[in-house]
């Protein structure tokens, strides 16, 4: 379990990069002269490049190992970090970007591999959840604490550090992680990825990832805390304070969703099917929000929110469940390369929505916020038509649909 407990930990990093773009937006906009467009863009390049890799890292991870996967793409996230910190112009922080998207592709379905060779069945939603649990800790850092030290030292010098942090992590990677000899578990080769990828019964589970997840990342990732300070009227410190109750909503909502349904339901069915009509009902009180109301009001549905997408868990759960062995990593992949390049998709199209709409009308981001609801609902449908059309496997607890 070393080795999933590793990939926990590194998965911070991804979720730190998803929600730090948020509080760099407003001084790297203006240092770069970005408009909105161009900052959607410069969030979109970490999500497009890490969506597009997760097939290709899940399947590395099942025949290379963990040791080579994630040891070498921590190297590649090291000179990612430093370039963004030095970047003099928003083609080279893009670059930069991209490059942290490849430096931190294999630690989400590295876990995934160790939990599948180490863990139980009854437990892997559960223990899945807790990887996102702890992974989402580097969200929390990534929203108020990184402002601070973004206000204290500037947008350059905390990525400096970051940097320091992650050649750390590609050290230790190299000593502690198992290679593929003795972690491999099995080979996937790629016909086993493209057959996945036409497999008619994974495709409802794509559709669902879209709604659930593509624009929770994808508000979440820049457009939140402008929502709260241009919506609601906050300062941008309040406004990351109360924008990082969207990672802690997730943060506990994966754990109690995984652990609900393997020990509570004994099925994914219950919990995946309330988080799916959930969802787009959240977006749906985000964007008609009165702003006369007291924003502190904003708590528990802000928190919703997150927690609505905890079921990821057992989309992942269900989807393992049905694929061919040794293919853990590959299959999480794939889920995980829909949620991200939905994602990197919205984000400029909300972008597209400011530049036209005015990025200091509030109008904008409800109208932005209407369209995340309506790919909400997307996601709905695709959990009643994954429910009604996959058959329930001969497997324990949250990796069953029935």
């Amino acid at each position: 379990m070393i080795a999933w407990l590793f990939c926990a930990v590194g998965f911070m990093l991804v979720h730190f990069h998803r929600v730090a773009i948020a509080v760099l937006a407003e001084p790297l906009g203006v240092e770069l002269d970005a408009p909105a467009t161009a900052l959607g863009a410069l969030t979109a390049a970490f999500f497009y490049v890490y969506g597009a890799l997760q097939v290709p890292a899940g399947a590395l991870v099942d025949l290379l190992g963990l040791r080579r996967m994630i040891g070498w793409s921590l190297v590649v996230g090291v000179a990612g970090t430093l370039l963004l910190a030095a970047s003099p112009n928003l083609t080279t922080a893009i670059i930069a970007r991209a490059l942290v998207g490849v430096g931190v592709s294999g630690v989400w379905v590295g876990a995934a591999k160790a939990l599948a060779l180490a863990a139980r069945p009854q437990l892997f939603a559960t223990l899945l959840g807790l990887t996102i649990l702890v992974g989402n800790a580097g969200g929390i850092l990534g929203a108020f604490p990184f402002d601070l030290a973004v206000t204290a030292w500037g947008w350059r010098n905390p990525l400096y550090a970051l940097a320091a942090f992650t050649a750390l992590l590609a050290l230790v990677a190299f000593v502690v992680l198992p290679g593929a000899s003795t972690h491999s578990g099995g080979t996937v080769s790629w016909f086993t990825v493209r057959a996945a990828i036409g497999s008619r019964s994974l495709w409802p589970f794509y559709v669902t990832t879209v709604g659930l997840n593509g624009p929770f990342l994808a508000f979440a990732g820049v457009w939140s805390i402008p929502y709260l300070n241009v919506t609601v009227g906050l300062d941008l410190a309040t406004a990351a304070t109360l924008s990082s109750l969207l990672t802690v909503g997730l943060l506990g909502g994966a754990f109690a969703i995984g652990w609900i349904a393997d020990q509570v339901f004994g099925s994914a069915r219950v919990p995946l099917t309330a988080c799916a009509w959930a969802n787009p009902v959240v977006w749906l009180l985000l964007a008609l929000w009165p702003a006369a109301f007291s924003p502190w009001l904003l708590t528990p549905l802000l928190l919703l929110t997150g927690i609505t997408i905890g079921s990821l868990v057992l989309t992942v759960s269900a989807a393992k469940a049905i694929s061919p062995p040794g293919t853990a990593a590959t299959v999480t992949g794939l889920i995980n390369a829909v949620a991200y390049l939905t994602a990197a998709t919205l984000q400029p199209l909300f972008g597209l929505v400011l530049d036209v709409g005015g990025r200091s009308n509030p109008t904008s981001f409800r109208t932005g916020l209407l369209l995340y609801a309506l790919v909400a609902l997307l996601g709905s449908l695709g959990v009643g038509r994954l429910l009604a059309a996959t058959p329930a496997p001969a497997v324990p607890a949250a990796g069953r649909l029935g």
